[in-house]
């Protein structure tokens, strides 16, 4: 809902204020499906545990935090050309947060292929099961405990 409330008050807003400034509809919807999917993206990884199903969870989780980073981005550059509506602070304040959310995923991507790469577990269906401290995959030796 607040997904489709946002691009309504976008769509919308040159109605809602007296600004000249239309915001770019194109835009606007491709916003709202990246919205929208990150929204079914959380769905999946809501309803298709990772010990079950782990394709259909690892796809929900690439859509949750994949398109949901790409909607704050867009939300950020929305917020910026309706002045009327959010603060310049407000939009530095999104901004900041945007930029933490892709360091973070930027971390988690790098981290995760690290993981990968150097793990020597067991698979099952081709995909890593139960790691243990006793396995390598997190970087450290097998044996070596930082506390």
């Amino acid at each position: 809902m607040c997904v489709y409330v946002r691009y309504l008050e976008v769509k919308h807003y040159p109605e809602l204020t007296s600004s000249d400034n239309e915001v770019s509809p194109r835009v606007n919807k491709v916003a709202l499906v990246n919205g929208l999917l990150s929204c079914l993206g959380l769905d999946l990884v809501a309803n298709f545990q990772e010990t079950n199903v782990i394709s259909v969870h690892l796809l929900g989780a690439v859509l949750c935090f994949g398109a949901g980073t790409i909607y704050f981005i867009f939300q950020v550059w929305l917020s910026n050309k309706m002045p009327d509506l959010a603060s310049r602070r407000l939009v530095i304040t999104r901004a900041v947060f945007v930029a933490i959310c892709i360091l973070s995923m930027a971390l988690f991507i790098i981290g995760a292929g690290v993981a990968v790469v150097q793990y020597d577990g067991e698979e099952e269906y081709g995909f890593m099961v139960d790691w243990d401290p006793e396995m390598s995959g997190l970087g450290v030796a097998p044996h070596e405990h930082h506390l």
